[in-house]
């Protein structure tokens, strides 16, 4: 009960920010700005960032505590489809890439974003009809904690950033946001195999 609420917790978290970031794209829209610095209203956005890859952790983490060694039919198939998504978004990222500010970032159309973000939030709502059990396979738990590492690197890199600027005044340019762009992406694209490989349908 307790795996659900946390798994259901990181879908509704996933939800919220794919509707930010609706509302902001049509706002962009509406109401063009040119942009400029403005510390708290970084400070803002990335935190907003950082939601999703909160949620991922999250997800992660309840999956590992509660993993279903079995999935019903539909569900294995949604995950293949899934997987299958994240792989094609990750080779068309890898082909286009787009350069800022001296970082290479991972680029997709808004469109496939909106897409990928709603097709985890419906998986996460299936990942919680599962049947619970406590068994993993040990190579899996360690790909799941090295993608919880890796998601929680660009949080720890701002964190740095933020702490240099409080004692020195100066941020530091560590790319956190195109590490960012790109963990979120390619930790679910290489998670995503190994489930569709080890899951068997009842």
């Amino acid at each position: 009960m307790k795996t659900k609420k946390l798994i259901l917790c990181a879908a509704f978290g996933e939800l919220a920010y794919t509707i930010n970031l609706v509302v902001r794209f049509i706002i962009s829209i509406v109401h063009p700005v040119k942009y400029h610095f403005d510390l708290l209203q970084e400070i803002l956005m990335r935190s907003i960032c950082d939601v999703l890859l909160v949620c991922m952790i999250i997800a992660c983490f309840a999956l590992i505590q509660s993993f279903p060694k079995q999935s019903t039919k539909p569900f294995r198939i949604f995950t293949f489809c899934f997987a299958a998504l994240l792989a094609t978004s990750t080779i068309t990222a890898l082909i286009h890439p787009y350069l800022y500010f001296g970082a290479y970032y991972c680029f997709l159309p808004f469109w496939l974003r909106i897409t990928l973000l709603l097709v985890g939030f419906i998986w996460l709502l299936l990942l919680a009809r599962q049947q619970e059990e406590t068994t993993m396979p040990k190579a899996l738990k360690v790909i799941i904690y090295v993608g919880i590492a890796l998601l929680a690197l660009p949080i720890i890199l701002e964190i740095i950033s933020g702490i240099s600027y409080l004692f020195s005044g100066r941020l530091l340019v560590l790319h956190s946001h195109a590490i960012r762009s790109w963990v979120r992406l390619l930790v679910p694209a290489i998670l995503f195999p190994f489930l569709c490989s080890l899951w068997k349908t009842k």
